[in-house]
């Protein structure tokens, strides 16, 4: 258990001594080993503590000083504890990297949609599977506008590139889902793995038919 977070007795003392043993390199005698790796334990939920503070909505009435951990925690700490953090994450990273497809296209869309598209492929690539899904809905979106050259909404912007010829009704469908997917996100239903790579897979593909033209 990490001591004191919950109550009153965390200290910058004891933070402080946390962080010393946290950064020693040097090799530990046998009756140190256990203290010290439970130190390093408290440390490590100590800086995930400051970390999610400045990333996720946090009461403010919380029991932890944070502004005493800011000043405890310098920025070596912090890389310390994201890089071992990043690690962890990278066989992840790299299966779902190898599961996209190259996005060779024959020609190059406006600076936003390749923004927005490579924006939905690197959420999609670090896990952040809603994100992915908003953003290739966007792509989409950008795509048919500068196709189109022309201010729409989504829906009306897929149905005049039906009738403009410059898709087809397969190509219809494979946009609808797209929009649906982003859609559904965007009003709190979450995207699991799986559909994230099917929502960049089909934005890709949209793109390829799109930029052949």
């Amino acid at each position: 258990m990490l001591r004191d977070v919950e109550g009153e007795g965390l200290d910058a003392r004891w933070v402080a001594e946390l962080a010393r043993d946290y950064l020693r390199d040097d090799p530990l005698p046998p009756e140190e080993k256990c203290d010290t790796i439970e130190f390093r334990n408290q440390v490590r939920a100590l800086l995930a503590r400051v970390s999610e503070e400045r990333l996720v909505p946090s009461d403010v009435s919380g029991e932890i000083d944070i502004a005493m951990l800011d000043r405890t925690f310098d920025d070596d700490m912090l890389d310390h504890y994201w890089t071992h953090r990043s690690l962890g994450d990278v066989q992840s990273i790299v299966a779902r990297l190898r599961a996209l497809r190259p996005i060779a296209l024959d020609r190059l869309p406006d600076s936003k949609v390749q923004h927005y598209m490579e924006q939905a492929s690197t959420a999609y690539v670090y896990g952040l599977f809603d994100a992915c899904s908003i953003l290739c809905r966007a792509t989409l979106e950008f795509a048919l506008k500068e196709k189109l050259a022309c201010a729409a909404t989504l829906d009306q912007l897929i149905d005049q590139a039906v009738e403009a010829r410059i898709i087809d009704v397969g190509l219809k469908r494979q946009a609808e889902r797209i929009q649906r997917r982003g859609n559904q996100t965007v009003h709190g239903n979450r995207c699991d793995p799986s559909d994230a790579l099917i929502q960049v897979r089909e934005s890709i593909e949209f793109l390829r038919h799109l930029y052949a033209m």
